[in-house]
C-alpha cells in the first residue's frame, strides 16, 4: 500500500491492502460521519465496504445493498448504513428509502452512487472515489472533503504518512 499524502490518495495492490486502506479510515470516524463512495462497476465500493465495516467490528456480513438500497448493520462501535443508490434514477426517490432521516440519524454512512444526488448529500462528507489502477487488483484510492468535519477526518488520516 502507498499513501500520497500530498493528493489525499492511497495505492493498493491487492483487496486485501484495500480492506486495510478503509480499516485506516473507520479508525477515525464517530457519529453522523459521511462517505459517498464512488467508481465504476467493479472498483471495488463494496470491498471497502467490507473492510471499513470489520474495522468498526461489524459481526455480520456484509454486502452490496443493491436490491435493498440500505443495509443497517448494528453489532460495531458504530451503527453503519450502508447506501447503494445505483437503482435510483431521481432525486424524489430518496424520500422513498427514507433517506434523509437515515443520514441525519447518527449512524456512520456509505453511500455508494452518491455521486448522482451530489447536491442531496449530507452537509459534510468526505467523498471517496476509486479508481482501477494498472492490473487486475490495483486501485487508486482518493478522498475529498466536503466540510469541516470531512477535512479535520482526512487530515487524522494522512497525518504522519
Amino acid at each position: 500500500m502507498k499513501i500520497d499524502s500530498d493528493k489525499k490518495c492511497i495505492v493498493t495492490s491487492s483487496v486485501e491492502e484495500s480492506f486495510e486502506a478503509a480499516s485506516l479510515l473507520a479508525n477515525f470516524v464517530r457519529e453522523y460521519d459521511s462517505f459517498v463512495l464512488s467508481g465504476e462497476l467493479g472498483a471495488g465500493k463494496t470491498h471497502f465496504a467490507k473492510g471499513f465495516a470489520a474495522a468498526l467490528g461489524i459481526s455480520e456480513p456484509v454486502s452490496s445493498p443493491t436490491f435493498s438500497l440500505a443495509n443497517v448493520y448494528t453489532s460495531g462501535r458504530l451503527e453503519l448504513i450502508h447506501f447503494d443508490l445505483y437503482r435510483l434514477n431521481e432525486a424524489s426517490e430518496l424520500d422513498d428509502i427514507d433517506f434523509y432521516s437515515l443520514t441525519e440519524s447518527g449512524a456512520v454512512c456509505l453511500i455508494e452512487w452518491g455521486e448522482k444526488f451530489i447536491d442531496e448529500m449530507p452537509n459534510d462528507y468526505i467523498h471517496i472515489i476509486i479508481k482501477k489502477g494498472e492490473g487486475e487488483t490495483e486501485r487508486i484510492i482518493c478522498f475529498e472533503a466536503h466540510g469541516t468535519r470531512s477535512q479535520e477526518l482526512i487530515e487524522e488520516l494522512f497525518s504522519g504518512n
